[in-house]
């Protein structure tokens, strides 16, 4: 059948169409796009605003590619900017870890053109902040946890602080007075300048620093805290960008482990927001950043603002996952410039603060600025107790509740009430242990007989409030203070009860047992000479020396006791006793008691600690070994590290640091003496030597005949022989050869690599930038085929029936 132009003309319509579909395909594929993309019209709205007024704005741009790997998100950087736009339009300065994009500062060219690439997601105007500064202010009081001891170490602050500023004055003598690992700051980095040079241009940084951890004529408040100097802000203190803000966010995430790094502070802010701003335009990046330094571990500080707002705060204060903070003034009401709404968190000190000056000394500041590190030195604090109290780490949330324990203030203005920061408070949160508290010497035993007059002396594991001593049903304030008090209890007669209470300062009560004693005036006298109360003893054979007295027996009956051992023993009225025995490392508790023959008895105690040198015993080899490989062995009865030396041919560590020490050494047949001494951890020495022969084992001589069919025996005997059937060899196992594998399956081919400086600090990682080679694997073979020869036909049909 003969077709007329109307039939070419639909056959070319339809080829057309599959063509068109086909492009459409092909271009998805290669894009990795599905659906449309939306831009951010609003977003879109304000940067060409700027561009009218200016050559070039900073920009954040979101790509539609999520990639977990940082090296693919350069990549596609790499190709959505080399492709279409020169240098003199798009000038790249951030690629993001924690947020699928990059900014960098933008021409309006460059901004209509990248606009249009299906790879971006959205260009946001890369908001600025600005530090926040008023006019005075109080100072903080954390007295108490610099006092508070857990572990034998003050609460000071042991964690590093990321202070994102106009930089630190790391020279300041109150600051450290250097930079590098050895110094109060660790490290840092200029974001805003793109440079490595943390180095404050302003002062506003320093004085924030010298809030949270400065540590001589100002005293911050962590002192022993680190710090990390991040420059996000310009000299002035008007422009901190968002970009730098999120890449500082993300060092002090990839770097936590490294530094240390508990906690972030941001004394800046821009905006006014009712309600959170997680979902603000151009806050994308941030939002991601400051989620992963929370899931990290990691708290976040900011400050609310400083233009006396009752209805908003400002951001990054605004973000969820940051902790807001404003100031309150000498008077202890909410500063009048303070900005606070309902998503304001905590309040402290801001107004008329003394910190560190730019070049040296001490300046005075007010705003919400100073309030911000205020708190943030009470989060390291926090995080240091913490820690110290049961090995814990503490999580953002964990410091929001402990830090709300502070004292409510009531805001008229708002008619919101918040809690400003009380560090005492918020550690006694953590504390609901009750105190443990001891009877110690010369308190007498329970149903001891006593004379007319007895001290009752306690102890406890921690400072106590006061402590009440309870005889026979009657209250009686006991003297002392901190975890040692005392009751001198007179005039007594006949049978007593009494115990001990006490509440330490977080109110938590406890108390000791009850104790009954019995008055008896005629009981025997011990003078206890060896070991004396609270002594140390340095040899492990003890003597115990003491002399009893009584009025009526000869002979009196004691009992040595030793940590819940006893030892009886014998002694003669008004003579001196020895006891000999032999104790290992430890604390021991004496209670001697004797009795005379009328029963009456008497007791003394001592508190005394052993510490001799370590026993060495069970020497491996002891006598004879026959090889040359020998292991030698020693026991201790401690932990101990033992050295050796063979005569004078060898010195040696021996392996182990605990009870059993071994050391493998290759000898000759010989005899050798071994000379050994081992030093505990207290550093007693003991020393030992042994003797042992390395001998060769003589030869054993050994016949065996084997009898063959029809033979006889070099014994005599004889027997049938019947050698074993071979078995046969199997042949062997060729494995197949794998199929030939066509599919490409390579995600991405990098055809040239280009190791780059990095912006800041290594975080470990190399950037690698190569040209991306389009991997057709992406892209199916037979449609691409089709769409081949679809496009030639419809060239064809065209040429000859329609154009001819």
């Amino acid at each position: 059948m003969e077709l007329n132009k109307k039939d070419y003309l639909i056959i070319f319509l339809v080829l057309f169409i599959i063509t068109i579909i086909y492009a459409s395909f092909v271009s998805g594929s290669f894009n990795n796009v599905t659906g449309f993309v939306v831009k951010d019209t609003s977003s879109s709205e304000e940067i060409e605003e700027e561009l009218k007024n200016e050559e070039e704005v900073q920009v954040i741009i979101e790509l539609n590619e999520e990639n977990e790997l940082p090296l693919v998100t350069k990549l596609i950087v790499e190709e959505v900017t080399s492709d279409s736009l020169p240098d003199e339009e798009f000038e790249g300065k951030h690629e993001f870890e924690t947020f699928n994009g990059f900014s960098g500062k933008i021409t309006k060219e460059g901004f209509e053109k990248l606009k249009d690439n299906p790879r971006v997601k959205g260009i946001y105007l890369d908001r600025e902040f600005q530090i926040s500064l008023s006019d005075s202010v109080p100072l903080i009081n954390a007295d108490f946890a610099w006092n508070t001891t857990i572990n034998n170490k003050n609460i000071t602050g042991r964690s590093t602080v990321c202070v994102l500023d106009t930089g630190i004055d790391y020279t300041h003598s109150d600051l450290g007075g250097c930079l590098g690992s050895e110094c109060k700051v660790l490290g840092g980095h200029d974001f805003f300048n793109d440079d490595s040079d943390p180095m404050d241009d302003n002062g506003h940084g320093t004085h924030v620093a010298g809030i949270v951890a400065a540590n001589g004529s100002i005293k911050g408040v962590a002192p022993n805290a680190n710090l990390i100097a991040l420059k996000v802000c310009d000299s002035s203190g008007t422009t901190c960008y968002v970009s730098d803000v999120t890449k500082a966010i993300e060092w002090c995430t990839f770097n936590q482990t490294k530094y240390d790094i508990t906690t972030i502070t941001m004394s800046f802010g821009g905006g006014a927001f009712s309600d959170s701003c997680d979902a603000e335009s151009g806050f994308e990046s941030l939002v991601s950043a400051i989620n992963s330094a929370v899931s990290s571990g990691i708290s976040l500080f900011a400050s609310s603002g400083n233009s006396g707002s009752t209805t908003t705060i400002v951001a990054p204060a605004c973000i969820s996952n940051v902790i807001s903070v404003s100031a309150t003034d000498d008077n202890d009401d909410i500063a009048s410039f303070s900005d606070r709404n309902n998503l304001l968190d905590l309040l402290a000190p801001g107004v008329s603060i003394v910190s560190t000056n730019l070049g040296g000394g001490s300046t005075s500041k007010s705003g919400t600025s100073m309030a911000t590190p205020h708190v943030t030195g009470a989060s390291v604090l926090l995080h240091q107790y913490v820690k110290e109290l049961n090995g814990t780490i503490l999580s953002q949330g964990g410091i929001k509740s402990a830090l709300y324990n502070g004292e409510d203030i009531y805001d008229i203005g708002s008619n919101l009430t918040f809690p400003r920061i009380d560090i005492q408070k918020a550690i006694l949160s953590f504390d609901t242990a009750k105190p443990i508290i001891y009877f110690v010497n010369p308190t007498p035993l329970n149903s001891s007989f006593v004379g007319n007059s007895i001290y009752v002396n306690i102890t406890s594991n921690e400072n106590l409030n006061s402590a009440i001593l309870e005889f026979d049903n009657l209250n009686k304030t006991m003297d002392g203070s901190d975890k040692n008090f005392y009751y001198n209890q007179t005039n007594l007669s006949y049978v007593h009860s009494f115990k001990v209470y006490g509440n330490d300062i977080s109110g938590n009560l406890n108390s000791t047992e009850l104790r009954n004693i019995y008055i008896e005036n005629n009981a025997p006298s011990i003078h206890l000479t060896n070991p004396l109360n609270n002594s140390l003893i340095e040899v492990k054979n003890v003597t115990f020396r003491f002399n009893v007295t009584d009025d009526l027996s000869n002979t009196i009956n004691c009992n040595v006791g030793l940590n819940n051992t006893n030892f009886p023993i014998n002694t003669i009225n008004n003579s001196e006793t020895m006891y000999f025995t032999s104790l290992a490392d430890e604390l021991y508790y004496l209670d001697l008691i004797c009795v005379d023959e009328t029963r009456k008895e008497k007791e003394v105690n001592s508190l005394f600690y052993v510490d001799g040198a370590p026993i060495i015993s069970n020497n491996l080899p002891n006598e004879t070994t026959n090889d040359l490989t020998v292991i030698l062995s020693i026991e201790t009865d401690e932990n101990a590290i033992c050295n050796g030396r063979i005569d004078n041919l060898l010195n040696f560590t021996f392996e182990g640091e605990n009870l059993i020490h071994n050391y493998t050494v290759e000898l000759n047949y010989s005899s050798y003496n071994i000379y050994t001494d081992c030093n505990d951890t207290s550093g007693k020495i003991s020393e030992y030597d042994w003797s042992f022969t390395s001998e060769e084992t003589p030869p054993i001589t050994t016949t065996s005949t084997i009898a063959t069919s029809g033979g006889s025996s070099s014994s005599g005997g004889s027997r049938d022989y019947n050698p074993p059937t071979p078995t046969a060899i199997p042949a062997p196992i060729i494995p197949p050869t794998p199929p030939l594998i066509t599919d490409t399956i390579k995600q991405e081919k990098i055809e040239s690599f280009e190791v780059l400086e990095t912006e800041g600090p290594t975080t470990g990682l190399v950037n690698i930038v190569g040209k991306t080679v389009r991997d057709l694997s992406k892209k199916p073979a037979i449609p691409a085929i089709v769409g081949l020869v679809l496009i030639i036909s419809l060239a064809f049909i065209v040429y000859k029936k329609i154009i001819l």
